[in-house]
């Protein structure tokens, strides 16, 4: 007879694995790595979206969201800066994390800077953390 003993999960050591995962994303959006991004989203997952409360509202599917990514490539330069992270291990491997992005885009000679709160509802499957939603609403200026 085999006995499994189960061991709790360190929840703060969760959690700083996936602050630091939310911080690294922004840092590779910035630097258009596509193949970072797309390993931390899990855009074949039905639950899979991505919602921008911006001028177009948008809303993104996996193959949408996909080729927004590709569209990066027309960003001359951007950065990202995120503050206020809070994650929230509803389960073993379900988390939420808020915080704020204050964000610069370069196209051309045009500069456009911005913050957004953000959401992201990210899923654990196989001792990875994918993200499986993420809402982000603009933060009007002198907010």
């Amino acid at each position: 007879m085999v006995y499994y003993v189960h061991f709790p999960m360190n929840e703060e050591l969760e959690k700083e694995k996936i602050k630091s995962l939310i911080t690294s994303l922004a840092d590779a959006v910035a630097k258009k790595d596509l193949n970072f991004i797309l390993s931390i989203y899990d855009t074949s997952n039905p639950l899979f979206s991505t919602y921008e409360d911006g001028k177009d509202y948008t809303l993104f599917n996996g193959e949408k969201f996909r080729k927004f990514l590709q569209e990066l490539n027309y960003i001359d330069e951007l950065s990202i800066q995120r503050s206020n992270i809070q994650v929230n291990l509803l389960t073993k491997d379900i988390a939420i994390v808020t915080g704020i992005d204050k964000w610069q885009t370069k196209e051309g000679e045009k500069v456009e800077n911005g913050q957004s709160r953000f959401s992201i509802v990210l899923k654990k499957a196989k001792d990875k953390w994918k993200i499986i939603h993420e809402h982000f609403t603009r933060i009007p200026s002198g907010e």
